[in-house]
């Protein structure tokens, strides 16, 4: 019998290699964008590609939460029931403005209603198996079987996430520190970019 050796894995279990994540492509982001078929589909995408926020997230927020002047749009992240601002694109402003005037007159628009509206009569809040069949009809035209989580990973190959270097003490003890940008662990609400992945 072998004496026992210290393995950080055993020796039938090896480690498996990490994947991509699965992601859409740059290339095709602009056909996928092309085939949806509302300002409001144009507007959702356009969000959820600027912030990083999870689908649920940016369907939960109301009209007072939009705050096209500073380009904020404050959602409830999911772990921490916490508000937090995300500086989305200035497209995706000009998107919601042309689905807001669409929909002018036709759903309540006050303060603490919702901001996404359905698209047929009668008009209901838009839940997440709506937005998730809305993105899947789109990108099915396309032959793609893409998600809405997806769209976070196109956020994660897009945004820049270089780590900045911080020096740690000085002297002897000195050491370099990486850690992720603080634009990246806002977007993602991850502290590491390996758990988006």
């Amino acid at each position: 019998m072998e004496p026992a050796r210290g393995e950080r894995s055993g020796l039938y279990r090896p480690r498996l290699g990490r994947r991509a994540p699965h992601h859409i492509p740059e290339e095709k982001f602009n056909q996928l964008f092309a085939a949806l078929g509302s300002h409001r589909d144009r507007a959702l995408v356009a969000f959820w590609v600027s912030t990083g926020a999870r689908a649920c997230e940016l369907l939960g927020v109301t009209c007072r939460d939009a705050d096209p002047g500073q380009q904020l749009i404050t959602v409830i992240r999911k772990g921490t029931r916490h508000l937090q601002q995300l500086p989305a694109s200035p497209d995706a402003f000009v998107w919601l403005r042309l689905y807001q005037a669409q929909m002018h007159g036709l759903v309540p628009a006050g303060p603490d209603d919702p901001l996404w509206w359905t698209l047929r009569r009668p008009f209901g809040p838009l839940r997440y198996h709506a937005a998730y069949r809305m993105f899947h009809r789109a990108s099915a035209s396309l032959g793609a079987n893409w998600s809405l989580h997806d769209l976070r990973h196109l956020v994660s190959a897009l945004l820049p996430c270089r780590d900045t270097r911080y020096r740690r003490a000085s002297g002897p003890a000195a050491r370099v520190v990486r850690l992720p940008s603080p634009r990246c662990r806002l977007s993602r609400n991850h502290v590491r970019r390996v758990s988006l992945q």
